[in-house]
């Protein structure tokens, strides 16, 4: 008669480890990832037109005195 084995497989620190840097890189890659999305992406790197020069505090302009025109009452 044939004398059957069973194997046990057990995690050794060798595959533990292994595991654990492997989610850490996962991990770090996914942030870079979503970091890199939210901050711009590639699109920031690609010179677009610009946009237009806004003053947020011009200076004051005068009224130019208008001349009465003859048969526009006032």
């Amino acid at each position: 008669m044939a004398r059957q084995t069973a194997f046990e497989r057990t995690d050794t620190q060798d595959s533990v480890g292994a595991s654990l840097v492997v989610a850490i890189c996962v991990v770090l890659l996914v942030g870079i990832v979503a970091l890199f999305t939210v901050f711009g992406g590639p699109g920031r790197f690609i010179a677009g037109p610009t946009p237009p020069v806004i003053d947020a505090n011009p200076p004051a302009q005068s009224q130019p005195q208008s001349a009465a025109q003859p048969g526009l009452p006032r």
